[in-house]
C-alpha cells in the first residue's frame, strides 16, 4: 500500500508543480483586477467620482487627477451591470467622499449579462471579495487558473512570446492598419462591429431592475448619477440595431422622468472624435481618452 501511495504521489507530484508555477505565475501577474483593488485602498479616503462599466468606460475615461475630482476607474473589460452594482454596494460606505457615479449605459449594456460560471468570478472574489457565483463557494473557485485553463495557458504562452500580447487589452486595430479608412469602412463584418448585433429581451429585463437598484442606492446616499455611452466610430454606430437601440434609450428616458437629476451624456455619435482617437471600432485609445475625459 506504502509503495502505491508513493509511485502515486511521486506521478503526480510533476503536474502538481507545474499547476502551482502556473498559480503563482497568475497571482503575482499585475493585473487590471490587482491594480484596480490596490488604487481602493490607496484612494479610498479622497475618491468622489466612482466610474463602473465594461471595457468601453474602462478604456475611456482616465481616472486619478486629469480631473478636478479624484476619480476612481472600477470598469473592467467584460462587466456587467449586476458586477457594477456588486461593486457600488461593496465600497459604497467606504469611499466616504463619494459624490458621483459614472454608470455605462453603452448600446449593448442593458443586454448584456453574465453567467453565474463566469471565468473572471474567480478574480471579482479574489481582488474585491465579490461572490458571484450565486452559490457557495468551492474550492476550485479560488484558483485564477482553473477559472479558465485554456485562456490563462494561451494569456502565459503569449506573455513568454511578445512582451505586448495581452489578452486583456482590446486589439488596438486601427494602428495596426495604420488607420486605413478605406479598409475600416469596407470592414463591416469584423468581430468588434457583429459582437453588439443580438437582441436579448431577458438580460434586458434583469438588467433594467439592476439599473434601478443602482439609480436607488445611489440616490439614498445623496451621490449624482450620471449615465455614460462611450464615443463609437461611425461603421460601429451605422450597425446599431434600431429596436435595442431604442429599448435602452425608452429606459433612460423613464428613470429621468422618475429620480431627479439623472444625467445621460451620450457620445455615441460625437463629431468631436475622429479615426486616431480610436483604437478599433468600439474603443477609445489614450489620445482618445485624454480628449473624452
Amino acid at each position: 500500500m506504502k509503495k502505491f501511495v508513493y509511485k502515486t504521489v511521486l506521478f503526480f507530484s510533476p503536474f502538481l508543480l507545474f499547476f502551482g508555477i502556473l498559480e503563482l505565475y497568475l497571482s503575482l501577474y499585475p493585473s487590471v483586477f490587482k491594480q484596480k483593488s490596490m488604487q481602493i485602498e490607496h484612494y479610498k479616503d479622497s475618491v468622489t467620482v466612482l466610474v463602473l462599466g465594461s471595457s468601453h468606460n474602462q478604456d475611456a475615461i482616465i481616472g486619478d487627477n486629469v480631473l478636478t475630482e479624484k476619480v476612481l476607474n472600477l470598469a473592467i473589460s467584460g462587466q456587467d451591470l449586476k458586477l457594477d452594482y456588486l461593486l457600488l454596494k461593496k465600497y459604497i460606505s467606504t469611499l466616504n467622499k463619494l459624490k458621483y457615479v459614472i454608470i455605462e449605459l453603452s448600446y449593448h449594456t442593458l443586454e448584456y449579462y453574465n453567467n453565474s460560471d463566469y471565468f473572471k468570478n474567480t478574480l471579482y472574489l479574489r481582488y474585491f471579495g465579490i461572490n458571484n457565483f450565486n452559490r457557495c463557494i468551492r474550492l476550485k473557485d479560488l484558483s485564477i487558473f482553473l477559472s479558465s485553463p485554456n485562456f490563462y495557458l494561451k494569456f502565459i504562452k503569449n506573455k513568454f512570446e511578445s512582451n505586448n500580447s495581452s489578452t486583456e487589452d482590446i486589439e488596438d486595430k486601427f494602428f495596426e492598419i495604420n488607420y486605413d479608412t478605406i479598409f475600416i469602412q469596407n470592414d463591416t463584418n469584423n468581430i468588434f462591429i457583429n459582437r453588439h448585433k443580438y437582441e436579448n429581451i431577458e438580460n434586458f429585463s434583469k438588467n433594467c431592475l439592476i439599473l434601478y437598484d443602482i439609480v436607488e442606492i445611489c440616490t439614498k446616499n445623496n451621490i449624482q448619477v450620471y449615465f455614460v455611452s462611450t464615443p463609437t466610430y461611425k461603421t460601429y454606430f451605422d450597425a446599431m440595431l434600431p429596436t435595442k437601440f431604442k429599448r435602452r434609450n425608452d429606459v433612460i428616458k423613464k428613470i429621468e422622468k422618475k429620480f431627479d437629476g439623472i444625467v445621460f451624456l451620450n457620445y455615441e455619435n460625437s463629431m468631436k472624435f475622429n479615426i486616431y482617437d480610436f483604437k478599433n471600432e468600439d474603443h477609445l485609445n489614450n489620445l482618445g481618452a485624454k480628449k473624452f475625459t
